[in-house]
């Protein structure tokens, strides 16, 4: 019988710092505009882990672009959250900003 999200274990991470999962950056064009952003690896990424857009995250099977207005996060076993940045408070927004540098 499947285990439900209610009944799995807790993540668990290996603490790995955001930047281990910067696998590089990628020129795009963003806004007409030619631009370089982050890249990263989606295997790398944690529970806690978090960023700024505009930056890409790439799997063997997608990638995924977060917009410039976006702040992504990793929650749970790996889900990708992203967050509007006018949608929230002052105070999460300076945290998503630190975690990134």
């Amino acid at each position: 019988m499947p285990q439900t999200a209610a009944t799995l274990p807790p993540p668990t991470g290996s603490g790995r710092d955001l930047r281990e999962a910067l696998s590089g950056s990628r020129e795009c064009r963003l806004g007409g505009e030619r631009r370089t952003v982050p890249t990263y690896g989606r295997e790398l990424l944690e529970h806690g882990h978090s960023f700024p857009g505009p930056a890409l995250v790439d799997s063997a099977a997608s990638t995924v672009y977060v917009p410039e207005a976006f702040d992504a996060r990793v929650e749970g076993r790996g889900d990708l959250i992203l967050t509007l940045r006018s949608a929230r408070p002052e105070r999460e927004l300076a945290h998503a900003t630190e975690a990134a540098t």
